[in-house]
């Protein structure tokens, strides 16, 4: 049977990049030993075959990639090990789940033992890149830490955009997620015939709309039978625009009282959301859920009516919106990543300006009072999910990206 390296950062992950690297793995395991390469908690013990890249002590990594200057340890590290372990498994292709440090270090080892490398890009590059994904240390109030927070992130971001051109020369082929992504590798110079566009794919069967049962966990959450629930499930950060959606959800509450928004999630503006919640005595109408696995992420979605995405900033679709499309809710969101509006045209959405609380709060109006249209969008929105998401399409692009 073939070897299959995945490289990875940390694990366990969440977000867009759970999704890819599990629906990779499910494409895989039966035609491929799937290995993966990565830093995994203590004690790790579930299905996937894992190598650990460096020997750690419980909460404590020697080596981040997302650290100056540990992230260049982490590429010394990650060469080493994976050196080592290329020796003794002789992988067939090595898939690399960023163009940036974990790239690197990956596309250095394919050279030197001319194996097959491929880039996973799902966004990585383009934070790095973006201005915009690190406003957020405008709102450190301490002008010391301000300024060590400013030269950290330029130094990581110097080092990163190394990273980046070194593993745009040396690595074979390049997954990368979305349109928008594949124009920064264009870009930098790289041949459309080494780069495979991909998008999220969404299991249907799991994210399927809730047939009944739907009133007895909405009593379950002590929400009644006729609220209309808005969802909004992210990581809880700037770049999502959570100071913007806060805003817009109270106005929406303030104006039809049958409306109960659920905020799924956790992140650095966790405090902000609560604080705003409790100074605006919103605890009845506007719940703070926490961090949520998939499977609660999914039993959320199934009783919820709207869902709400504010993101400021990105390079392509949330996979939070696609999962919601899956479930049937009727979906707003921010024209940040522009692939939204086709992925929301023909009615299967409404598409909102970026960083405008007024205009997220109109469009969830809008849906909360017209229950036929949220019933239109959400069966055309799961349609498109099933014909243009799922996992046999991932398989055959980065199949042919393998050359196998």
């Amino acid at each position: 049977m073939k070897r299959l390296c995945i490289t990875i950062d940390f694990f366990p992950i969440s977000g867009g990049a759970r999704a890819i690297v599990s629906e990779v793995w499910r494409a895989f395991h039966k035609d491929y030993e799937v290995h993966f390469l990565t830093i995994p908690p203590s004690g790790y013990s579930g299905q996937y075959r894992i190598h650990r890249l460096q020997k750690v002590r419980r909460h404590y990594a020697p080596c981040n990639p997302a650290l100056f200057p540990l992230n260049l340890l982490y590429v010394l590290w990650g060469t080493t090990s994976l050196l080592k372990l290329n020796k003794h498994y002789r992988f067939d292709a090595i898939l690399a789940q960023d163009g940036v440090f974990t790239g690197l270090y990956s596309s250095i080892v394919g050279k030197l033992t001319n194996t097959k490398v491929v880039i996973m890009d799902y966004g990585a590059t383009t934070n790095y890149l973006s201005d915009a994904y690190w406003d957020f240390q405008k709102a450190v109030e301490n002008p010391a830490k301000r300024m060590l927070y400013s030269l950290h992130t330029w130094l990581l971001r110097k080092s990163a955009s190394v990273a980046i051109s070194i593993t745009a020369k040396i690595a074979d082929k390049f997954a990368v997620l979305g349109y928008e992504l594949a124009e920064i590798y264009h870009r930098m110079q790289i041949p459309s015939s080494k780069i495979g566009i991909i998008q999220y794919s969404v299991d249907e069967n799991f994210y399927a709309p809730l047939e009944e049962g739907k009133t007895a966990r909405k009593q379950e959450l002590g929400i009644s039978q006729d609220s209309i629930v808005v969802n909004a499930t992210c990581r809880l950060s700037q770049e999502k625009g959570i100071e913007y959606l806060m805003p817009a959800l109270k106005q929406v509450v303030d104006e039809k009282d049958e409306v109960v928004c659920l905020v799924v999630g956790s992140g650095i503006m966790q405090n902000f959301a609560s604080h705003f919640i409790r100074e605006n005595n919103l605890e009845r109408k506007i719940r703070l859920m926490g961090e949520a696995t998939p499977r609660r992420v999914r039993d959320l979605l199934q009783i919820s009516d709207i869902f709400v995405y504010a993101g400021v900033t990105g390079s392509n679709v949330s996979l939070a919106v696609l999962e919601a499309m899956a479930t049937k809710c009727a979906v707003v969101a921010s024209n940040s990543p522009k692939s939204h509006e086709k992925l929301l045209a023909d009615n299967r959405g409404i598409v909102v300006l970026v960083k405008n609380s007024p205009e997220i709060s109109r469009a969830i109006l809008l849906l909360a009072n017209d229950a036929a249209l949220r019933k239109r969008m959400g069966e055309r929105s799961r349609e498109w999910v099933i014909e243009n998401h799922s996992v046999k399409s991932l398989k055959a692009k980065i199949t042919t990206l393998l050359g196998a």
